[in-house]
């Protein structure tokens, strides 16, 4: 039989295991870095990193040029949980329900620069143009704000959906939206299947290429220029 001393000895130690655990950061593999993009150059001035990890972990592990990065948590609200179809970012992001996301934009000057995140290494070059072999990557003008609320609806310290055209309009009227697509206005407002509303490595947010998203609606080959 154990003595009362060995017995609350193993006690505090199953107590500190089940605290170290709790407060254990989520493993890389449960981490999703959504933003930036790999493989791209971007322009100088605030780059948005943008991490999923499991909804209630602490702070996942991030370093920006080898300093750790200090980054925001951003709640879901509970009525915004379902994926939304044909959106990259929801693509990448999956179940909202499970997830919260945690933010930061460090400012980058030209040059070379390393994000270390979600078990991952990405060497990113910043520069006011392309370089060989990279694309240019397109930020959302607006300003990568810690609340999001440029776009979303944020409620409470929630965030909400960024419903389209209604969080477009304030800056694409319906005129402009029509005269620039050369097409009828009501596909358009689905924004997102088009448009990667963060970033993209296309010109103007194309999240793929014209065809492949004339040809979500249309048989291949039906659109022109």
């Amino acid at each position: 039989m154990r003595s009362p001393a060995l017995l609350a000895a193993c006690c505090a130690s199953s107590a500190l295991l089940v605290a170290a655990t709790l407060a254990a950061p989520p493993a890389p593999s449960a981490v999703k870095l959504l933003y930036p993009l790999a493989g791209t150059v971007r322009k100088p001035g605030p780059v948005r990193v943008l991490l999923a990890a499991p909804k209630g972990a602490p702070m996942p592990s991030a370093a920006w040029d080898g300093k750790p990065l200090r980054l925001s948590r951003m709640a879901f609200d509970p009525a915004w949980t379902a994926p939304t179809p044909l959106q990259r970012t929801s693509d990448l992001l999956g179940d909202r329900s499970a997830m919260d996301l945690w933010l930061a934009a460090p400012v980058a000057a030209a040059g070379k620069h390393t994000l270390q995140a979600a078990g991952r290494s990405l060497a990113l070059t910043v520069n006011a143009a392309a370089a060989k072999g990279l694309a240019l990557a397109v930020a959302h003008p607006k300003p990568a704000s810690a609340t999001c609320s440029g776009c979303h609806t944020v409620t409470q310290g929630l965030l909400g959906d960024a419903g389209t055209p209604g969080a477009c309009a304030g800056c694409h009227d319906d005129a402009a939206v029509q005269t620039i697509h050369k097409h009828v206005t009501e596909p358009l407002r689905r924004c997102a299947m088009c448009h990667d509303p963060h970033e993209a490595a296309r010109p103007n947010l194309l999240c793929a290429t014209k065809e492949k998203l004339c040809s979500r609606c249309h048989a291949l080959g039906h659109s022109k220029g």
